[in-house]
């Protein structure tokens, strides 16, 4: 069940509307699926919430069929899949610059006087890059700046005449009812919802961005140049609501809460920031729209819709494998993704989001419903063992257990998990089945519990996060196809039946102890076994044996396949985190690059050295034992001293990293 991770490799650049995006290293969909499938070969995405995964299996020569609900998904499908250049996004955005308001000035001065102040140093007028709020107030405290005439930057304090006159702002009640209207309808239920969610927006932003986006509908110009400018438009929207935390902005916002200190930046330059954003420097991505096909050599087909509305009509042998990341409830994205849609293209594209405005609190039970739909629509339609990898970012065990239950009601059956080493990332790789047809008593599943947690804790040989443990206890569910149950009326899918049966596990004191973590809670802390497992070399020494074994074989190796080789020999959920695997490196080999991506063991580690080094620890031992009045004796591989004949006192056992044996010693 359990797997090498697919670590994949940093995303190097940054993308759009990135903190709203599944964080999944770029590579890492495209490593399995060339494990698993031809090239040529169509695979499914079927929540379409991860442009950059499609564009990346379509350019490793897959054929993807995206299914996307989302306008604002589609939308940046489309757009990063035909590589605009840096010099097609500054044309557009230079032409939107030059245009007119009221045929008096050009638009792009109109906006930037918005964001004039005082130098704080030398009073000249300069732009800001940003201001800075304090939720509740009527006035930015203070902006962020560089003067170009006396070089001062960085945040300063605005005077009370500067806030005044930033006050000093065009009406916004047209602006304000030109955003509604957008959206909805004067008598439209949801109206209410929509003007919480604009709320979310300051006056000097919403009046910008209603004038930016009024003023490209008006423009005169091409289809390819107006979808560049909503391009860097929806940059724009993004950077212009109060959800960025200051100074260090929440990286992920979940909810429309607004922080208690937060940044309103300067529209026009984001914008221009917005253009290194959308331009990718690589080569254009076929993009057809279903039941449209790409060529042969890989490209993507796009259904704006939602599974159920595409799978009438989707030939049930044409689809090779399912690809996707699982979507994380995230009111603050859907809800802002409502606002931005109806924005850009108007009321009747804000349809598909209706449930989404109506829908202001996600949770679990819910979350595990919804992806369990998905689910069985894909069992019902595809050819029994379909590979699918599910991948879960942002992880942790609420959405683990959503994800994992779903797809285990839903009939698909677990092939194997991985955990990335910080568990922030899973991979769960299934195929399709037949759905389970009852459920498991507790009492049972309580016991298969148990036995996953001894034998998760036996092999990592250390104390470990309820995270790790309850991964190892969905696992074994899996294997044991008790997980899931097919929902009947009146039958609960929701986690909290789930958790009644797995939690009270960790609270017998007879089977575990819990090292720190509070009361409330039982996904803080770390979790030992009450009575200890046979020995066996903990985490840290396997991964120190394995790295020092290869690095004997291999005089000088990347960094890339140093990990390679410990996430194969520590699999599934035993992936060792980076840091982990960086203080062994460090403490055995050297870096012989100055980027430091190739390494090297210290001759000091040869094992011949390695061997005198043993010998004198152990006749050390030996002198040690004499002084203290212990009789001392070799068993096996130990050496033991003896208070008397038949009273072991200690017991050493001498090793180095390179012999350290991956079996219990006798």
């Amino acid at each position: 069940m359990y797997t090498p991770f697919i670590p994949g490799k940093a995303q190097a650049k940054p993308v759009p509307l990135e903190r709203f995006l599944p964080p999944i290293p770029a590579g890492m969909s495209q490593d399995w699926a060339i494990e698993h499938f031809p090239k040529g070969a169509w695979v499914l995405d079927p929540f379409g919430n991860s442009p950059q995964m499609a564009i990346e299996l379509a350019r490793a020569g897959y054929r993807v069929l995206v299914t996307a609900n989302n306008p604002i998904h589609s939308f940046m499908l489309q757009i990063l899949a035909s590589a605009p250049s840096e010099a097609e996004l500054t044309a557009a955005l230079s032409k939107l610059g030059d245009a007119q308001i009221a045929k008096q000035r050009h638009i792009e001065p109109y906006i930037r006087s918005l964001y004039q102040i005082n130098c704080i140093n030398c009073e000249e007028v300069i732009e800001a890059q940003s201001f800075i709020w304090r939720r509740e107030e009527e006035y930015p405290y203070a902006c962020t700046a560089q003067c170009p005439h006396c070089g001062v930057k960085g945040e300063q304090s605005l005077s009370i005449d500067t806030r005044q006159q930033l006050k000093s702002l065009p009406p916004i009640g047209l602006h304000r009812a030109r955003a509604l209207e957008r959206i909805v309808s004067l008598d439209d239920p949801l109206r209410k919802q929509v003007e919480n969610a604009i709320n979310c927006y300051q006056p000097r932003p919403l009046i910008v961005l209603q004038t930016l986006i009024n003023k490209t509908i008006t423009l005169s110009h091409s289809d390819k140049l107006q979808q560049l400018l909503t391009a860097l438009l929806l940059s724009a929207c993004d950077r212009g609501n109060t959800l960025w935390a200051y100074p260090t902005a929440r990286s992920r916002p979940l909810q429309l809460a607004i922080p208690a200190i937060y940044q309103e930046f300067n529209l026009w330059e984001s914008l221009l920031d917005a253009i290194k954003l959308w331009q990718t420097h690589q080569a254009v991505v076929p993009l057809a729209h279903w039941p449209e096909t790409p060529p042969l050599s890989g490209g993507i087909s796009l259904f704006k819709g939602r599974l159920r509305e595409l799978t009438p009509e989707l030939p049930s042998e044409m689809i090779q494998g399912i690809i996707t990341t699982i979507p994380r409830p995230n009111q603050a994205f859907w809800t802002l993704s409502a606002l931005w849609t109806g924005w850009l293209w108007g009321k009747d594209s804000v349809a598909p989001l209706k449930v989404a405005l109506s829908r202001q609190r996600y949770e679990w039970n819910w979350h595990t419903k919804a992806l369990y739909s998905v689910f069985l629509s894909l069992n019902k339609r595809l050819p029994k063992t379909t590979p699918f990898l599910m991948i879960i970012p942002e992880n942790e065990h609420n959405f683990l257990s959503a994800s994992m239950h779903a797809a285990g009601s839903a009939g698909f059956n677990l092939k194997s998990i991985a955990f990335s080493g910080d568990g922030k990332t899973a991979q769960c790789y299934w195929s399709n089945a037949t759905p389970p047809s009852k459920t498991p008593a507790r009492a049972e599943r309580q016991l298969h519990a148990q036995a996953a947690v001894k034998d998760y804790l036996t092999q990592r040989f250390e104390p470990s996060p309820y995270q790790w443990l309850h991964a190892a206890i969905l696992t074994e569910y899996c294997a044991k196809d008790i997980l899931g149950n097919t929902p009947t009326k009146g039958e609960d899918l929701s986690l909290t039946e789930l958790y009644k049966q797995i939690d009270p596990i960790f609270l017998y004191p007879d089977f575990l102890i819990r090292y720190g973590g509070g009361p409330a809670s039982l996904d803080t802390g770390l979790y030992w076994l009450k009575r200890d497992p046979p020995y066996q070399p903990a985490l840290i020494d396997q991964v120190e044996s394995n790295m020092i074994q290869y690095l004997l074989k291999n005089t000088a190796t990347s960094l890339a396949e140093i990990k390679t080789n410990i996430y194969q020999a520590c699999r599934g959920l035993l992936t060792p985190d980076d840091e982990l695997i960086m203080a062994c490196l460090n403490a055995y080999a050297d870096p012989i690059t100055p980027e430091r991506s190739s390494w090297q063991l210290r001759s000091s580690e040869n094992p011949k050295i390695r061997s005198r080094d043993i010998q004198e620890i152990r006749e050390i031992l030996f002198s040690i034992a004499d002084d203290l009045g212990f009789e001392s004796k070799e068993d096996g591989k130990r050496l033991i001293w003896y208070e008397n004949e038949n009273m072991p006192a200690y017991a050493f056992r001498i090793s180095t990293p390179s012999n350290t044996p991956t079996t219990p010693p006798s």
